[in-house]
């Protein structure tokens, strides 16, 4: 029943991701997914951590973790990598009563830790990577979005606004009945 929990919670992740491009709802959405991962999988711990100022910050947690809960910042993975276990966090198996913790990077922003209590299945592992991967594609997806943006308002020599970004502007300036609107324009060789 646990393995058909974490199945149907990652299908509708992959529903819900599918043509978000604001980066802070895909973290939303990866959180709110990775616990239901967390409550289908008994004993399962769950953190997501970010890193400020070099420090790693634990901004959620899930599966029975309380107290203040700190993790060394250098211990997150690198970006770009599997699963894997974590070294050097001796402070949250001793608050945690957890011992082997297992973190993968979301991106270079928002990293997910699990742990489990008395050990963490093989299946909640698979879950979590697939979580991942599914994340990392619409993180990337989001990117190619906002770059394909840029390209399409900016002119790819200057990086200025180009025309199209200039008639979008207008537009919105001559929608607003209460807002005066002066162009000025340049006609003849400079």
């Amino acid at each position: 029943e646990e393995s058909q929990l974490r199945g149907a919670a990652l299908v509708r992740l992959g529903q819900l991701l599918i043509g978000v491009t604001d980066r802070e709802e895909i973290h939303r959405l990866a959180i709110e997914w990775a616990r239901a991962v967390c409550a289908a999988t008994t004993g399962m711990r769950l953190l997501v951590v970010t890193r400020a100022e070099g420090r790693a910050i634990v901004v959620a947690a899930a599966g029975d973790l309380h107290g203040p809960l700190t993790v060394p910042a250098s211990a997150l993975p690198a970006p770009g990598r599997a699963v894997a276990p974590l070294t050097g966090v001796d402070a949250l198996v001793a608050t945690t009563g957890v011992g082997t913790w297992l973190g993968v990077a979301l991106d270079g922003e928002v990293w997910m830790l699990i742990g489990g209590r008395p050990r963490l299945p093989a299946e909640a592992v698979v879950a979590v990577d697939a979580l991942s991967n599914q994340v990392a594609l619409a993180l990337r997806n989001s990117d190619a979005h906002h770059d394909l943006a840029t390209q399409a308002n900016h002119d790819s020599l200057t990086g200025l606004a180009n025309r199209a970004a200039f008639a979008v502007a207008l537009d919105a300036a001559v929608a607003d009945p209460d807002r005066r609107v002066a162009l000025l324009f340049q006609i003849g060789r400079a």
